[in-house]
């Protein structure tokens, strides 16, 4: 029976090769993190989560590595 990291890590593989393959054009924005931090009133986050949520930063790295391996 799969474990957590490996449900997310497969789902991440899956959601990457379909973005890329469904789109001619993929673009991804950094978001200025630090500005947001300085953010006296930020906007509440769901709890346990830091601002670019559970697993983004792989999702972005596996579109990336997709998308240039073409």
């Amino acid at each position: 029976m799969p474990n957590c990291k490996d449900t997310r890590t497969d789902f991440l593989h899956k959601l990457s090769t379909k973005i890329i393959r469904e789109n001619q054009t993929v673009v991804l924005e950094d978001l200025n993190i630090s500005g947001m931090v300085k953010n006296r009133n930020p906007p509440p986050s769901p709890p346990g989560r830091g601002a670019r949520g559970v697993g983004a930063a792989a999702c972005e790295t596996l579109t990336h590595r997709r998308a240039t391996a073409r």
